[in-house]
């Protein structure tokens, strides 16, 4: 304790000291060595190999009293994690003293302990690694970055930067030892140059020069690692490079490769606008292809007639695609075509289609759902066939089939259509070839 000179016992204004509750003594009055008016009591003492020693007139025990402000005071203290002490005013109606400063000595009851931990190292980018520590019974590492546990003796770095680590190794629920470790983590090589070209859609033709600083080797898409970063014939799309260094560490980079179309799709449609029913006719002017489709409403159709019956009215998209040599480097054109519906309609004309016996069949093209009633005859008038309350659908409408029309003799037939709508009717007479 230290205090002014003021602060003496004989004049009743000393201070009574309590450590844990129990009283020390009452200090108070100078040191030999601090007679000057305005220097109070002192406690001088050193502290070696867990002995506390007194010097001047201060005597290492557990008590105080007047100019002896020095006490052992392990003996009062009842809790490893806390301490209470206090001073009271010998007369708390004379406030005279003052107190310059405190100052208490410890020594850790903990015993050496016998650690060990991964020595500082070098590591390359991503590439897990296990730190170890040992000699304790719990283990505390900071900071919680990076690592794949923080409370185990093993913990696993992953990372792509350096890092200071420090851990806690505790011997007892008391004792513990703090140790670093330092995590290098080496550095990309620099790239000193780099250049890439396209290549045509479909071919690999591409170049990629690929230069860092340093003695490293190079790979494309996990292939064998070679002494330059030059690759040839390379394909569009997405790319893995790789560069690694003298220490066989590798980093990893994907490059994207674009590619170029020499394909010009055309499409000539006609006509563009009409009522319904109405046959609409494509032509492919396209340049630079190999092959090609095309389809109305995303619906494919045959390119040996490129023609379609618009039944109904609508807005018709035709889109024609061409690509050369693959189908994924294509070109697309797209007309749309709007046909308008003013009534009902069945078709009078090729009603009759194929192209041999067992292909014939006798079809009624029709843009509305009607009922009808229809009749064959051949060239004399005769009836051939008959087929009545039929419930027609929007499109094509299979009346009889091929084995039903391989037993007509006539290649030249007659037929009469009688129709109904909810709210209309009429007839229908035509004429169709028969094709053998």
């Amino acid at each position: 304790m230290n205090t002014d000179i003021i602060a003496s016992s004989i004049f009743n204004d000393g201070s009574v000291v309590y450590v844990e509750g129990q009283n020390l003594g009452l200090i108070g009055g100078a040191d030999l060595t601090n007679s000057i008016f305005d220097h109070g009591t002192r406690g001088h003492f050193y502290y070696q190999n867990s002995t506390l020693y007194g010097l001047d007139d201060d005597t290492p025990d557990n008590l105080m009293g007047n100019s002896d402000a020095l006490a052992q005071i392990s003996g009062y203290i009842l809790a490893s994690n806390s301490l209470n002490w206090s001073l009271k005013w010998q007369v708390p109606s004379v406030p005279q003293n003052v107190y310059t400063s405190f100052n208490i000595a410890y020594s850790t009851p903990c015993q050496p302990q016998n650690v060990s931990i991964t020595p500082d190292t070098t590591i390359c980018p991503n590439a897990p690694f296990q730190l170890s520590a040992s000699g304790g019974i719990a283990y505390e590492w900071l900071p919680e970055v990076g690592l794949s546990c923080y409370d185990c003796p093993n913990p696993v770095f992953s990372g792509d930067s350096s890092r200071l680590y420090t851990v806690r190794i505790w011997g007892s629920d008391s004792c513990s030892v703090v140790r670093p470790v330092m995590i290098h983590v080496r550095k990309q090589p620099k790239t000193t140059f780099y250049n890439q070209t396209t290549t045509l859609c479909g071919e690999a033709q591409a170049l990629i020069n690929w230069q860092t600083a340093g003695n490293n080797s190079y790979s494309l898409n996990d292939g064998v690692f070679q002494s330059t970063g030059v690759f040839i014939q390379v394909a569009a799309g997405n790319q893995l490079l790789t560069v690694r260094d003298a220490f066989g560490c590798r980093f990893d980079t994907v490059v994207a490769i674009d590619s170029y179309l020499v394909v010009n799709a055309g499409l000539l449609v006609s006509p563009t606008s009409g009522v319904a029913p109405l046959e609409i006719q494509i032509a492919n002017q396209s340049t630079n292809f190999t092959d090609w489709s095309w389809r109305v409403n995303n619906a494919f159709q045959s390119k040996v007639n490129p023609t379609f019956q618009a039944v109904t009215g609508g807005n018709y998209e035709i889109e024609l695609i061409a690509w050369q040599n693959d189908s994924t480097c294509a070109d697309t054109a797209v007309q749309n075509v709007f046909i308008s519906e003013t009534g009902f309609y069945i078709f009078g004309s090729s009603l009759v289609v194929g192209s041999s016996i067992s292909q014939n069949a006798f079809f009624v093209y029709t843009n509305g759902k009607p009922m009808i009633d229809i009749s064959m005859y051949d060239a004399q008038g005769r009836l051939l066939k008959t087929n009545t309350k039929i419930q027609l659908t929007e499109g094509a409408n299979a009346i009889w089939n091929s084995s039903e029309m391989a037993a007509i003799a006539s290649e030249m037939i007659f037929y009469k259509i009688n129709w109904n709508t909810a709210g209309d009717s009429g007839e229908l007479e035509g004429k169709a070839v028969v094709l053998r």
